[in-house]
């Protein structure tokens, strides 16, 4: 027994170092070779603000080196509150390709960090064994992958989610409160798990969640302007609520210039601050929200229904179902508190208009989850494990949409597959909280 668990130990070593070099690998070839389209983002955001010009509009016309490298529509791709601006305006003091491998590291420290923490609070007794098996999962995991390309902002988000639950476990619920409102800054639709946070009965943390979005607006009215604010709030945000950074035909700059400007190569490039880079290094099916649906139903229908309405309503009802699941039950186990907070976080995945791929690094508590569950399965398998861990194996597939297209089927799979290991995940939710007797 002892030869056959040291031969296991040694053939998931070998995984992880594998995969630890493949992740850096990547992570340096990324830093060198691409744009990071979400990144791009917040670095020329940050360098706009800084000029003193709108960080709202395409500055392209302006100045071509306050250009992101991707937007062509009137309006820039930055889709946050003024001070989250002001706040990646400190990479902009640093020439575009060093913030860009100084945010990567970054992000990618911050996943591990949340997981660490994570396994800390929720595992009596960690053994090695589960600390390679986690980190290997986590750095296949692919949304974890396209996040790092991306250069987006789920890293922190992920961390601050993960602190935050450990207070509320830990009872310091107005300081998780605070934390969560940090988190606002950098995801709007984070303000979704307030109700969440009634269900669990942590009103101090939604006062601190409260207070802390009211210092977050002081500070920004005072370093950002009160106008940019009030822009923000009355012009950009309806916008942003149904384009997102995107738009209608007649939003694009009129340029014949831009528009050939992708068509340079066989790969679609671009050039920030001189250097020309790839704007993607791997091509993905991006979207993972159930409102893709009804994206699509409103394109070809012409039903111009505003899809933060839908967004409120999908909402709502899962928000529901989750009361009516969890109402009469136990919430203060540990147990119980993963399964709530994984609940939580796919129904808000679910429902918001702006779920991608790369949000679905939010679905790494999963992996303690699947950790802390095995031995309750081993003897006697249960549905909603598998439908957890199914689900989130289909989410942590590799994807690659120009494999995949026009091959039938599979192109279908492929375009479903988010949204369907969210529905699989929740739905293994469901079945837990059903067979939890009531207090």
């Amino acid at each position: 027994m002892r030869r056959k668990t040291n031969f296991i130990r040694t053939i998931l070593v070998i995984l992880l170092m594998i995969s630890f070099f493949r992740i850096t690998s990547f992570i340096d070839f990324t830093s060198n070779a691409s744009l990071q389209m979400d990144f791009t983002a917040y670095y020329t955001a940050g360098k706009v603000l800084l000029s003193g010009a709108d960080i709202y509009e395409n500055q392209i016309e302006n100045s071509w080196l306050l250009w992101d490298g991707v937007a062509v529509f009137n309006h820039s791709r930055f889709l946050y509150p003024p001070l989250t601006a002001l706040v990646f305006s400190l990479f902009s003091y640093f020439g575009y390709s060093a913030a860009k491998y100084f945010w990567n590291v970054l992000n990618f420290v911050f996943v591990l960090i949340a997981l660490i923490i994570m396994m800390r609070a929720f595992i009596k007794k960690i053994k090695v064994d589960e600390f390679i098996i986690a980190f290997t999962v986590l750095l296949n995991f692919f949304p974890f992958i396209a996040m790092l390309e991306r250069g987006q902002v789920d890293g922190i988000n992920l961390l601050l989610i993960s602190v935050a639950i450990i207070l509320t476990k830990n009872r310091d619920n107005f300081i998780a409160g605070l934390v969560l409102a940090c988190a606002t800054l950098f995801k709007l639709y984070i303000i979704l798990i307030i109700p969440f946070l009634f269900l669990l009965k942590k009103p101090k943390a939604v006062y601190g969640y409260l207070s802390g979005l009211v210092a977050l607006i002081l500070v920004s009215a005072m370093f950002t302007g009160i106008d940019r604010n009030i822009q923000y709030v009355f012009d950009e945000a309806p916008r942003l609520s149904q384009f997102g950074e995107s738009g209608k035909d007649e939003m694009k700059i009129p340029s014949e210039a831009l528009s050939k400007y992708f068509q340079l190569s066989k790969f679609s490039v671009s050039i920030v601050e001189g250097k020309m880079y790839r704007t993607e290094i791997i091509s993905f099916n991006s979207k993972a929200s159930f409102l893709r649906i009804f994206s699509v139903l409103n394109e070809k229908l012409h039903l111009d229904i505003p899809l933060a309405v839908v967004s409120f309503i999908l909402y709502s009802g899962f928000f529901f179902i989750v009361f009516f699941l969890t109402r009469r039950k136990d919430l203060s186990s540990e147990i119980n508190q993963i399964f709530f907070w994984i609940t939580a976080l796919v129904v808000i995945l679910l429902c918001s208009n702006f779920t991608w791929v790369m949000n679905l690094v939010w679905l790494v508590p999963i992996i303690i989850l699947l950790i802390v569950q095995f031995d309750d399965i081993r003897n006697s398998p249960k549905y909603y494990y598998f439908l957890i861990l199914t689900g989130f194996l289909i989410a942590a597939m590799p994807d690659n949409l120009l494999l995949v297209k026009g091959v039938p089927i599979a192109e279908d799979f492929f375009k479903i597959k988010y949204v369907l290991s969210l529905i699989m995940i929740f739905s293994g939710c469901v079945f837990w909280w059903k067979r939890i007797p009531a207090q």
